[in-house]
């Protein structure tokens, strides 16, 4: 396979390729140093000129990554800090019959679970990515696995640290599987990403009235003008709101957010951009619970 691979620090946006096997990856992922945080990383893909940006990545990827971070309260949906255990998304995995790898990071054990899962598959298109990734955190939560979907899990150009410890005496985990006879392919998550799509399509209101541009006199314009659609997405998250995954909507990247307290555990919320101005939206579908529902009523 032929990932990405820098010498660190994570500002440092030289990234070569990196070719090797499953099991040489393997191999120097389990192989935990000690070392600060901020160090050598690879990535999912390589890049034009070698240049890690957004703009310059070479396809096809040769996986996706999972941050294990923090985990969804099944009781009252909210976000709590720290993964779940990474031997349960391996055991989920195992049980999946999905090839993995799964190492823990440098703040593991100070703050909770925390970890990487590597899931080797050959993705084409920015949408397969995210359909791959979507999938995943989709079939975790089916077998009651409730970690977090971050932001870093769709950033394909995300550098990930090699793993190192504070330490000798800080908690390392290396969980492998490889032995499925069907390695993953990326035609099934993005089947299923599409018929996601369609239903939030079934879902969405109509735009109404004659489109407009933005007026900066208008504090709600202003606001929108100011601060974009990340903005808005890490204030949601900020009050409690969940990000669960993304999609593309009016022809732009959207995010989708559980509600605090939501019962059904469903990405209710949606931010997206106006189909004619490039406005950001907020629409919920969730119930009264939510305070964006109540306050616009949906």
């Amino acid at each position: 396979m032929k990932l990405g691979i820098s010498t660190g620090p994570i500002s440092n946006t030289t990234v070569t390729p990196w070719e090797l096997s499953w099991d040489e990856l393997c191999e120097i992922l389990r192989d935990r140093r000690v070392g600060d945080k901020n160090g050598s990383y690879f990535t999912v893909c390589t890049f034009k000129a070698d240049h890690r940006n957004g703009d310059n990545i070479i396809y096809p990827l040769q996986g996706f990554v999972l941050d294990g971070d923090s985990t969804i309260d099944l009781d009252t949906g909210e976000l709590r800090e720290g993964a779940p255990p990474p031997e349960y998304v391996h055991e989920a995995l195992v049980e999946l019959d999905i090839n993995h790898l799964i190492y823990t990071s440098h703040s593991h054990g100070t703050k909770g679970s925390r970890y990487r899962v590597f899931v080797p598959v050959e993705i084409a298109t920015t949408e397969e990515h995210a359909a791959c990734v979507d999938w995943m955190i989709d079939q975790l939560h089916q077998k009651q696995v409730m970690i977090a979907n971050v932001t870093e899990n769709s950033t394909i150009s995300q550098g990930w640290y090699l793993p190192r410890i504070a330490d000798e005496s800080t908690p390392f985990q290396f969980h492998e599987y490889s032995e499925s006879d069907m390695p993953l392919c990326a035609a099934e998550p993005l089947d299923w990403y599409r018929e996601q799509q369609k239903e939030l399509e079934m879902l969405m209101p109509e735009p109404s009235g004659v489109p407009r541009e933005l007026d900066p006199s208008k504090p709600i314009d202003k606001f929108c003008m100011d601060h974009g659609i990340d903005y808005v997405v890490e204030l949601l998250q900020e009050h409690g709101y969940v990000y669960r995954h993304t999609s593309n909507i009016n022809g732009h990247k959207s995010y989708h957010l559980m509600a605090p307290n939501s019962s059904s555990g469903s990405a209710g919320v949606n931010v997206y951009l106006g189909r004619d101005n490039g406005k950001v939206l907020i629409y919920s579908h969730h119930g009264e619970h939510c305070a964006i529902k109540a306050a616009t009523h949906g």
